[in-house]
């Protein structure tokens, strides 16, 4: 029987356990070439582990990078979507505690427990932030959280099949050392053309709306430099339209019978001849009709949004990721 110690302790581990992930690749649009890399390396190996024994060499680590709202995390949970793994995530509010030794004894049980249900996944987000250069406090409990941390990364093998991967947004500020450590890493650039027409045409609500193939394309060229969750913002505000003009409106009409013979309504204008002067609070929610959202309105809110990562940056992250190819 376990010890009341060791059941302590699998208790500390399972608080960072991420529920089965309902996501997949295919709901992560566009990004092939870096799922095709995710899945080489980590879901394959994970899933049919006998076909790599006697491949000597294995790097667990893995480090997702980009700007901020590109869909990092998701893709990591997608990763876990698609291998069936055990997952565990940790973030630095989890590990830089006020009590002394916490942060250590919770990275040693996630490790232990990770190894004991493998294959297993260990999500490290914010981890630029875990291992910031710019962090010269030099106060004892970081530093040997930090080291803690790479003594566990390092204890790992191919045969304990627990992969390590890091998310955050800004890699350049990351201790050198702890960046060679992690070797893998894998760039999410803003959405280029394609994968911003697909992700206008997912975050739009089945039945929405029917936007013409012309009218998408002109949605993803306006939307350049936007981020995915740029994209989200505007599509969602745009979705709210209908809304707000039904709790706005003071005339509506009739252009409908239920069978229980109530009518239904929808927003006119005053002048309309079949306008009727009331609220829709005045009406059950079966009596509302909301107009369908046009392009116009995506486009209008589009121009309301401002893109969150600037130019300035942009660069910043493409220098960053060219310097990791050359190297």
């Amino acid at each position: 029987m376990e010890s009341s110690k060791e059941q302590a302790n699998k208790s500390l581990a399972e608080k960072y356990i991420v529920e089965d992930s309902a996501a997949k690749f295919t709901d992560v649009a566009g990004l092939e070439e870096q799922k095709g890399f995710l899945k080489e390396n980590i879901i394959v190996p994970s899933l049919f582990s006998e076909m790599f024994k006697g491949i000597s060499i294995f790097d667990p680590t893995f480090f997702i990078y980009g700007p901020p709202g590109v869909g990092k995390t998701f893709l990591a949970k997608a990763i876990v979507g698609e291998s069936k793994t055990t997952c565990l995530q940790i973030c630095p509010s989890d590990v830089f505690s006020k009590f002394v030794g916490d942060g250590e004894k919770i990275i040693k049980e996630v490790f232990a427990y990770a190894k004991e249900k493998a294959p297993s996944i260990i999500i490290l987000d914010e981890i630029d932030y875990l291992f910031s250069d710019q962090d010269n406090t030099g106060s004892e409990p970081p530093r040997r959280i930090r080291t803690e941390l790479l003594i566990q990364i390092s204890s790992l093998k191919s045969e304990n099949r627990v992969w390590v991967v890091g998310v955050g947004n800004i890699p350049w500020v990351m201790n050198e050392a702890i960046s060679k450590r992690f070797g893998r890493k894998i760039y999410i650039p803003l959405p280029d053309f394609s994968r911003r027409k697909e992700l206008i045409q997912k975050y739009l609500s089945p039945g929405s709306i029917s936007l013409q193939p012309e009218e998408l394309e002109a949605l993803a060229v306006e939307s350049q430099g936007y981020s995915c969750s740029d994209i989200l913002i505007f599509v969602r505000d745009a979705m709210m339209e209908p809304i707000r003009e039904l709790q706005k409106a003071t005339h509506f009409k009739a252009v409908d019978t239920l069978p229980n013979g109530k009518c239904v309504y929808s927003v006119c204008d005053p002048s309309d001849q079949e306008a009727k002067v009331m609220s829709f609070a005045e009406l059950e929610p079966e009596q509302l009709k909301m107009r369908s959202i046009g392009f116009k309105d995506i486009e209008c809110y589009l121009k309301k949004t401002r893109p969150s990562v600037s130019q300035h940056d942009v660069e910043r992250y493409e220098n960053y990721a060219q310097l990791q190819r050359e190297n």
